[in-house]
C-alpha cells in the first residue's frame, strides 16, 4: 500500500497498522493541521432527507447500505484469522452424530483448531489414517467434507455480518460544487448540499476521519489475531482502519466519515453546526420552498448554486434565507 502523505499517518495513529498503537493526541494534532473548514454532505431532497433537515440530524448508515460493494470490508487471511476461531466454535456445537463420524473419518473426536479448513481436515486426516481403504469411504468423505465445508461458510458469513452491523457510518466530502457529487448523490443536481462547520473529530462516541484512496485495501489480518487473543480494541480498530480506506475510483469524493464501532441505539447523528444549505441548479420551486421555510425556521442561511455563464462551473447564485 502506498503512502497518502498525510493520511496515512491516521491510520497510524488510530493504529490501523499492528505495528502502531492507538494515539489519540497525535490524531488530534495531525487533524487540526489538515483538516477543511467546512464538510459537505450532498442529498437528493426526499422527505426523509427534509425530515432531517428540520430536525437537525444527519443519518448513520451501514456498509452494506453503500454503493461499493468494498466498502469497510475487512480484508485479512480467513486461515490465520477467523478459521480457529470458527474451528472452536464447530468442535462445541457438533451434534453427537457428527462427532461419531469425525472419529470414524479421522481417529480424531473433534477437529484441530489450527488445522486449517474442517472439509479439508476431514478428507486429509482420514486418507492419511485409512490409507488404501480411504477409497471404499472417499464418497462418504467428500459428502461429509461438504456438509463442513457449509457449516464454515455459514458460520463466517455470520460473523463478517455481525461486525458489519457494528459499524456506522455517515458520510461528507470537502467539495460543494463537484460535478459528480451533485449528479450521483443529489439527484442530478435537483436536490441540495448542507455545509457543515468542522469543529469536532470526537461526536456521539464516534470519530470523523478523512478517507484514503489506494490501489489494494488495508489488511487486517494482525489485528484480528490479536482481537482473537483479547486485545482490548483490536476489533475496534480493524472495523475503522478498514472504512477509511477505498479503491482509487473514488478518489474523486475526497471524502471524511463519522465512524462508530458499538452497538448504538440510534441511527441518527446529532450536534454538528450546519452553516447554510445549498441548492441544486436544477432543484424544483417546491423543494426550493420546503428547504427555505425550514431553514427561517432555524435560522439557517440558503444559497442556490448556479451554472457559471462562462465555465462548466457551479457558482453561488442568489441568497434566499
Amino acid at each position: 500500500m502506498e503512502a497518502e502523505n498525510w493520511k496515512d499517518d491516521v491510520l497510524k495513529f488510530i493504529g490501523g497498522y499492528v505495528e502502531h498503537d492507538t494515539d489519540l493526541n497525535s490524531l488530534r494534532l495531525l487533524l487540526l493541521k489538515n483538516k477543511p473548514s467546512c464538510l459537505y454532505r450532498y442529498r437528493s431532497g426526499s422527505n426523509f432527507d427534509l425530515d432531517a433537515l428540520k430536525k437537525g440530524y444527519e443519518w448513520l448508515s451501514y456498509p452494506d447500505d453503500y454503493n461499493d460493494p468494498f466498502d469497510a470490508r475487512m480484508f485479512y487471511d480467513t486461515e490465520e484469522t477467523i478459521l480457529p476461531a470458527l474451528n472452536n466454535h464447530f468442535n462445541k456445537t457438533l451434534d453427537p452424530q457428527s462427532k461419531a463420524m469425525i472419529e470414524v473419518l479421522t481417529g480424531n473426536k473433534e477437529l484441530d483448531i489450527y488445522g486449517g479448513r474442517p472439509d479439508k481436515q476431514v478428507i486429509e486426516k482420514a486418507r492419511k489414517l485409512h490409507g488404501l481403504r480411504f477409497s471404499s469411504m472417499e464418497k462418504l468423505c467428500e459428502d461429509f467434507a461438504a456438509h463442513c465445508k457449509d457449516r464454515t461458510d455459514n458460520l463466517e458469513s455470520h460473523m463478517d455480518k455481525k461486525i458489519r452491523n457494528m459499524s456506522l457510518i455517515c458520510s461528507f466530502t470537502t467539495h460543494h460544487s463537484n460535478h459528480l457529487m451533485w449528479a450521483h448523490y443529489s439527484n442530478s443536481y435537483k436536490g441540495f448540499c448542507l455545509e457543515y462547520n468542522f469543529s469536532k473529530f470526537l461526536l456521539n462516541d464516534g470519530l470523523i476521519l478523512p478517507v484514503s484512496y489506494y490501489k489494494s485495501p488495508l489488511d487486517v489480518t494482525d489485528l484480528l489475531i490479536r482481537s482473537g487473543l483479547k486485545e482490548k480494541g483490536a476489533m475496534h480498530r480493524a472495523a475503522i482502519g478498514s472504512a477509511l480506506v477505498k479503491g482509487t475510483a473514488w478518489e474523486y469524493e475526497d471524502e471524511w466519515r463519522y465512524i462508530s464501532y458499538s452497538e448504538k441505539t440510534t441511527r441518527e447523528l446529532n450536534g454538528l453546526q450546519l452553516n447554510r444549505v445549498l441548492l441544486g441548479c436544477n432543484a424544483s420551486d417546491e423543494l426550493t420552498n420546503k428547504v427555505v421555510e425550514i431553514c427561517k425556521n432555524r435560522g439557517i442561511e440558503v444559497v442556490t448554486k448556479k451554472r457559471s455563464s462562462i465555465s462548466f462551473d457551479l457558482v453561488d447564485g442568489e441568497r434566499l434565507a
